[in-house]
């Protein structure tokens, strides 16, 4: 059976009946996300990024094993993190699981 974006082709036909109301179709929704552009998170998004606390984020930037980017020096200045930086550090902590 012929697949139509990843899908059964009889799977995608009937999606697509039921969208094409809507003016949409599977391949609209088979899309690759926009988040592959994005180069800096905030620890709010690298937390949901990585299932990761916000806090275990923000310890590690403190304690310098993830670096990060501070737009300005107040107090309540916003904190970058690189996704490439999140993503070395996530995969220095990996373990062997048996």
């Amino acid at each position: 059976m012929e697949q139509v974006a990843g899908l059964p082709k009889a799977i995608a036909e009937a999606v697509n009946a039921l969208l094409s109301p809507y003016g949409l179709s599977v391949s609209v929704l088979t899309k690759p996300q926009q988040d592959d552009k994005v180069k800096y998170l905030s620890p709010k998004a690298a937390s949901i990024y990585t299932s990761i606390s916000r806090w275990t984020i923000f310890r590690a930037i403190k304690a310098g094993n993830l670096p990060a980017i501070k737009m300005n020096q107040a107090k309540t200045g916003k904190v970058l993190i690189a996704r490439a930086d999140l993503d070395k550090w996530i995969t220095s902590h990996r373990m062997k699981v048996a």
